[in-house]
């Protein structure tokens, strides 16, 4: 009996582009990083794809284990759905944890950026506009000085 295939929609933000792809079993990190890369034009050693948790925080991988430990958390439906990154354009805060993590990053930025994904993957869903999440994120990030003189 063969395994059954995995459909992955991956979408690009703050653009909302999303395509669904399709493996016939889970891809490895390079088969997701190859197929990332001729959709996008991300160079793959560049890629990096995103979800958010059952916990509602958002998970950025870009490795083998990675991508391992995701599919060991994930049951259910053959369907995942993945937000591209390209780690060429990600500030240092974006980046994937390094252990080196910029500590000046202030709440008011992680909310801006925080509501920006919720709102891209409500576009995916079809319930908002990929424009808006980039307009809320602006907002907010514009804001921040008078949320932190407010303590």
């Amino acid at each position: 009996m063969s395994s059954p295939q995995i459909n992955i929609k991956l979408t690009r933000p703050p653009s909302g582009l999303t395509r669904k792809v399709t493996f016939e079993t889970r891809p490895s990190w390079d088969e997701l990083a190859v197929r990332v890369q001729s959709l996008y034009d991300i160079p793959t050693e560049h890629v990096a794809v995103s979800y958010v948790d059952n916990e509602g925080d958002e998970v950025t991988m870009n490795t083998q284990t990675e991508l391992q430990d995701f599919y060991a958390t994930q049951s259910g439906p053959n369907t995942v759905r993945f937000a591209v990154r390209d780690l060429r354009t990600q500030s240092p805060r974006e980046a994937p944890a390094s252990g080196n993590e910029d500590l000046g990053t202030s709440p008011a930025i992680q909310l801006a950026d925080n509501m920006a994904h919720v709102i891209a993957s409500l576009s995916e869903m079809g319930g908002a506009n990929a424009d808006v999440a980039e307009n809320i994120r602006n907002v907010v990030r514009n804001t921040a000085p008078f949320w932190q003189a407010r303590g």
